[in-house]
């Protein structure tokens, strides 16, 4: 039986190709080459491969990684695992894709996602472009939205101190509660009492307040990745993309949306 002191983490190659040696001097270089030494030296975390993620390694992996790869093998930290093809979940993360670019991305990183969910659903990238888009696709894809995420680069949700306390699935790191998701909810928590308000007035005949009305949508309108995701939503539930002078109404019109089938 597996020990619990230890979890199977799929580690991306832009981690391999971004840790340095000793004289490396730019941020990501040195957060990368710390988190692997960690890992190595400090846990007793297992790194998974695939075929196809093998490939990508040997092709990008840095001299520091390449040593790093020799002595996990060598300590017998090394899983290799043969995923299982899953047509219906890669066609159901595949359909949440808004434009071709997007899609084709989706396509060459599922392999990290199979992985994952082949051992103990964690994932180390640097590609935050990639962890937004399968963070959008867990909102309608549930198989994935327990799946772990975790950038070394970024210091402030402290990777080290996760990595050195058992890598648990926090809730915070799932691609369901990535921080800019938890910032909508936020904002929408406060704005669904206000629309079942504004429903309500109408059916009743009162008078709304437009000004209300506004400040509040600009409220949720503010942050720029909450922008895109309300817009992508908005594509996915076959709403019109709003023009800049019908952006008000439009997010109130999938404002029950959000709510009801990506929220939770």
């Amino acid at each position: 039986m597996r020990s619990k002191n230890f979890k199977r983490l799929v580690v991306d190659a832009s981690v391999a190709r971004a840790a340095g040696d000793e004289d490396a001097t730019a941020s990501v270089s040195i957060n990368c080459t710390e988190f692997l030494e960690t890992f190595r030296d400090e846990c007793q975390h297992h790194i998974v491969m695939t075929l196809e993620i093998s490939e990508e390694w040997n092709t990008h992996q840095s001299n520091f990684a390449t040593t790093w790869m020799k002595s996990m093998i060598a300590r017998k930290r090394f899983d290799y695992v043969k995923p299982a093809v899953n047509k219906a979940l890669s066609d159901k993360i595949e359909d949440t894709a808004t434009h071709e670019n997007q899609l084709e991305v989706m396509r060459k990183d599922f392999r990290l996602l199979e992985a994952a969910l082949a051992t103990d659903r964690t994932i180390i990238s640097l590609d935050e472009t990639i962890r937004q888009h399968f963070t959008r696709a867990a909102q309608r894809v549930g198989e994935i939205r327990n799946t772990v995420w975790v950038n070394p680069e970024r210091t402030k949700e402290r990777p080290l101190p996760w990595l050195q306390n058992g890598a648990q699935p926090e809730e915070h790191r799932q691609l369901c509660a990535c921080p800019y998701i938890q910032s909508l909810r936020k904002c929408l928590s406060g704005s669904f009492g206000f629309q079942r308000n504004l429903t309500q007035g109408r059916k009743e005949g009162r008078i709304i307040n437009k000004k209300e009305k506004t400040e509040k949508t600009a409220w949720i309108w503010q942050s720029k990745p909450s922008r895109g995701f309300l817009l992508d939503l908005a594509i996915q539930q076959k709403q019109p993309r709003p023009r800049s002078d019908s952006i008000i109404n439009h997010l109130f019109a999938i404002l029950p949306v959000v709510s009801e089938r990506s929220l939770g």
